[in-house]
């Protein structure tokens, strides 16, 4: 296509494939942070593969003693981040770790798991974040 055929400049050819991420999110609802429950929540995995990136805790109260750590972990393996949910934070305050872009594949099982000092009876509403990837094929 010449430029006075495409006076606009429009794409004269179009790649072959393209790739589009989709986010997800993965709730975990009213996670017992109380530590001395060693509360395991789990998610197990279906579908194709995802890139996890992300942990977020919000806590339903102030925890008065002590903090409590919200780790992750694939398959009971080693950790893959963690969150603290420090002493004297508000309900609905919010604490994010970074997860180095682990992928988690069809029947893996992602686990929380809570630890640390708390001693309030308290819960947290957990969200892991991650990315999908499509690829589109052109015709």
């Amino acid at each position: 296509m010449s430029g006075a055929n495409n006076p606009q400049g429009a794409p004269t050819s179009f790649p072959d494939t393209l790739q589009v991420s989709q986010d997800i999110v993965i709730l975990f609802s009213r996670v017992d942070v109380v530590s001395a429950t060693g509360q395991v929540a789990r998610y197990v995995h279906q579908g194709d593969d995802i890139t996890l990136r992300e942990l977020s805790t919000a806590v339903t109260g102030a925890l008065a003693v002590g903090s409590a750590i919200v780790t992750a972990t694939i398959d009971g393996g080693g950790s893959i981040g963690a969150a603290t949910i420090d002493t004297g934070g508000g309900a609905g305050d919010v604490d994010s770790a970074a997860i180095a872009s682990v992928t988690i594949s069809d029947g893996e099982t992602l686990e929380l798991t809570v630890s640390g000092t708390n001693t309030a009876s308290e819960f947290a509403d957990c969200t892991v974040r991650a990315t999908k990837v499509l690829t589109v094929v052109t015709l």
